[in-house]
């Protein structure tokens, strides 16, 4: 999915703020394409559909991450709460699905950079042409990226509603960050490494 805006587009990575940004663009820009409507991309601009330079034109792209360990608690919270219902044709990372918590993360630490390729299937396409903002700081983010970009944009419909988040959600994730040891945690960091670096997170959550 992608929020076409005066000068810059929104990348819509999974379980990155992504419904929250895109409520506060709503409420503070001027959309001109978004997914599911009937703009210039039209029906193909579904959920999580990355545009291609060409479709950008000179618009410039930006998009959010997340901490390693917390993104994958909230994936496998989300797809819990959704009854289990993976998407391994879509996403290979999602093959390693399980309803365990603590086998999720066995079967994804056998696979080197899953979480990398995750997020490159939204944002790689892009390297380094990106602005890429933090959920942790997600308002403070947003604005500077907003600024940065030249996007106009009204600032107190963003101001002051950075803490607004699906509370009942952010507790099963953080449940699950809670529950893993110091051994599943460095597991992870050590398949996974490439994103903490690229994305300068620590080991810490």
């Amino acid at each position: 999915m992608a929020f076409f805006l005066t000068k810059s587009c929104f990348i819509h990575t999974p379980k990155c703020a992504g419904r929250w940004i895109k409520k506060r663009l709503v409420d503070a820009c001027t959309i001109t394409d978004r997914e599911y409507t009937q703009g210039f991309l039209g029906e193909k601009n579904y959920e999580h559909y990355a545009p291609t330079w060409e479709e950008l034109g000179n618009k410039k792209p930006f998009a959010f991450v997340r901490h390693p360990i917390v993104w994958l608690a909230s994936l496998h919270n989300h797809r819990m709460r959704k009854r289990g219902n993976w998407f391994p044709d879509r996403f290979p990372l999602e093959k390693a699905g399980h309803s365990d918590w603590h086998q999720f993360v066995k079967n994804v630490c056998e696979h080197k950079d899953w979480i990398q390729e995750y997020y490159d299937m939204h944002v790689g396409q892009y390297g380094d042409n990106i602005a890429i903002g933090k959920m942790e700081n997600v308002e403070a983010d947003l604005i500077k990226i907003l600024t940065d970009l030249g996007e106009p944009f009204e600032s107190h419909m963003i101001v002051g509603h950075g803490k607004h988040k699906h509370k009942a959600k952010l507790e099963g994730t953080m449940k699950r960050v809670k529950a893993l040891s110091q051994k599943e945690k460095e597991m992870l960091y050590e398949t996974q490494r490439i994103t903490f670096d690229r994305y300068k997170y620590s080991l810490d959550v």
